[in-house]
This record gives structure tokens, sequence and C-alpha cells, in this order.
């Protein structure tokens, strides 16, 4: 599956499950080792969530 389709279908997702999808996307992305993961990235995401 590509990218751009994993977007057409979380896009026909309801309101609430994206959410559960961004929480669980966010909580893997804590778990990553901090060499492979910038925390200027991750404090974005969480910025985007708090909308």
């Amino acid at each position: 599956m590509t990218l751009q389709e994993l977007q057409k279908q979380v896009l026909q997702l309801s309101t609430g499950d994206r959410w559960q999808l961004v929480k669980a996307i966010l909580e893997s992305l804590k778990q990553e080792p901090s060499s492979s993961l910038k925390r200027g990235n991750l404090l974005r995401l969480r910025g985007i969530a708090r909308v």
C-alpha cells in the first residue's frame, strides 16, 4: 500500500477514528530512539493534534 492509498483510506474514517490514529502514531513516534527522531518534528505533530 502506498502512502497516497493510505491517506485516501484515512480520510474515509470517522473523525473519532482519525483522532485515535493520530494518537497511536504520536505514541509510536515517542517510542522511537531519539537519534532517529528529531524532537522538533514530534512537537509540530503535537501542535497539529491540539487543533
